[in-house]
C-alpha cells in the first residue's frame, strides 16, 4: 500500500478538496492521503503542519529572497523530503500537485518498481532545472532526454535516502540547504541570480524524484506513459474564471491541443466543484489519465502571485 502527499496553500482549496476526492477514488493500493500545509486546510486528509519539518520559509527566505520563488522552492522542498522526514509516510509514495486530478485508475508502483510519467517540459540538458541536478550531485548523469515535470513524482524512501545522503556528503551541509544554496548562483543555462528580481526557475523536485533513480536505480525505475492534461486552458463554463481555449489545454507529450474541441463552448456550471467533476469525467471519457486545473490559469497570473504573496511576509515573520 502507498500513500499520497500533497503540499498546499490557502489558495488551492478550491481544488484541493475535489483533487483528494479524485485520488481516493483512483489511485490503485492506495493507504493515506496526507496534506503538508501551514493551516489545515480538510478534513478529508491526513494533515501534517510544516512546523513538523526540520526547515521552514524563513531559512528557505534566508538564502533565495522574500520573493515568489521563495514560496514555490519551500513547497517543493516540502515534497522532496516529507518521505525522509515524517516517519508516518508508507514506503512506497507519490508526491503531487494540490491541483492535479487523477481520473482514472492509475497505479504508480510494479511491486519494488515505480513507475514514472513524462512531459517534454524541460528536457535535458540545456536548462536550469537540469543544471541544478548536475550542480547537486556532479557524478550524475541523465539517462533519457525526458523531463520528470508531471505534476506528480513517484518516490521510495531507500532510494530518497540514498539521494539525500549522497548530496549531504557532497556538499556537507543539510540536503535542503544544499539544493538553494547551489540554485543562487549564475547559470550557464541562464545567468540570472535568483534575486534579480526573481530570477529563473532553477529547482524542480520532480525532476530530482525522476532523474536520480532513472541515473542511480534504473532497475527500480520505469517510464510508463499517462495522457496528461498538464494545463486546462479551455473553458471553464463559470462566470468569473478564464478561458485560453484559442490555445488550447497544454499537455505533456504534445504541446496544446483542443481537448474539447470547441465543444467547451456550451459550458455552463453554477461552480468550480461541478465543473471540475464534468470536466474530469468527460476528460477521462476521451481517454485522458489525469488533469491538472493550474491557479495561475484560472484566474491569472497576477491574482495567482497576490494571492500567494499575502502570506508570504506574515508567515516568514511568525518564524
Amino acid at each position: 500500500m502507498n500513500d499520497v502527499v500533497i503540499a498546499a496553500h490557502e489558495k488551492d482549496v478550491e481544488t484541493l478538496i475535489p483533487a483528494i476526492k479524485s485520488i481516493k477514488k483512483n489511485v490503485i493500493d492506495l493507504r493515506n492521503v496526507y496534506v503538508i500545509s501551514d493551516k489545515k486546510l480538510t478534513d478529508d486528509a491526513i494533515w501534517i503542519p510544516e512546523s513538523e519539518f526540520s526547515f521552514n520559509i524563513k531559512d528557505v527566505s534566508n538564502i533565495v529572497g522574500t520573493n515568489r520563488r521563495t514560496c514555490w522552492y519551500y513547497a517543493m522542498l516540502l515534497k522532496v523530503l516529507v518521505g525522509n522526514e515524517i516517519k508516518e509516510i508508507s514506503d512506497k509514495y507519490i508526491t503531487m500537485c494540490s491541483d492535479t486530478f487523477i481520473i482514472k485508475p492509475t497505479k504508480f508502483f510494479d511491486g519494488n518498481i515505480s513507475l514514472h510519467n513524462i512531459s517534454n517540459d524541460s528536457n535535458p540538458p540545456n536548462n536550469p532545472y537540469c543544471e541544478h541536478l548536475t550542480r547537486l550531485i556532479p557524478e550524475f548523469k541523465f539517462a533519457n532526454h525526458h523531463s520528470g515535470i508531471v505534476h506528480h513524482g513517484v518516490v521510495q524512501k531507500d532510494i530518497l535516502n540514498f539521494i539525500i545522503n549522497k548530496v549531504e556528503l557532497i556538499h556537507k551541509k543539510p540536503f535542503w540547504q544544499a539544493c538553494l544554496d547551489v540554485a543562487v548562483p549564475p547559470y550557464k543555462t541562464n545567468s540570472n541570480p535568483i534575486q534579480i528580481p526573481e530570477g529563473c526557475g532553477k529547482i524542480a523536485d520532480y525532476e530530482i524524484l525522476f532523474h536520480y533513480p532513472m541515473h542511480f536505480f534504473p532497475e527500480r525505475s520505469k517510464i510508463r506513459i499517462l495522457k496528461h492534461v498538464m494545463a486546462y486552458k479551455e473553458n471553464l463554463g463559470v462566470e468569473g474564471y478564464n478561458s485560453y481555449s484559442n490555445v488550447g489545454s497544454r499537455i505533456n507529450l504534445g504541446g496544446h491541443v483542443k481537448i474539447f474541441e470547441g465543444r467547451d463552448s456550451n459550458f455552463k456550471f453554477s461552480n468550480l466543484r461541478e465543473s471540475f467533476n464534468f470536466i474530469c469525467d468527460a476528460a477521462a471519457n476521451l481517454g485522458w489519465d489525469m488533469i491538472t486545473f493550474q491557479n495561475h490559469t484560472r484566474i491569472g497570473s497576477d491574482g495567482n502571485k497576490i494571492a500567494m504573496m499575502g502570506t508570504l511576509h506574515e508567515r516568514i515573520n511568525r518564524q
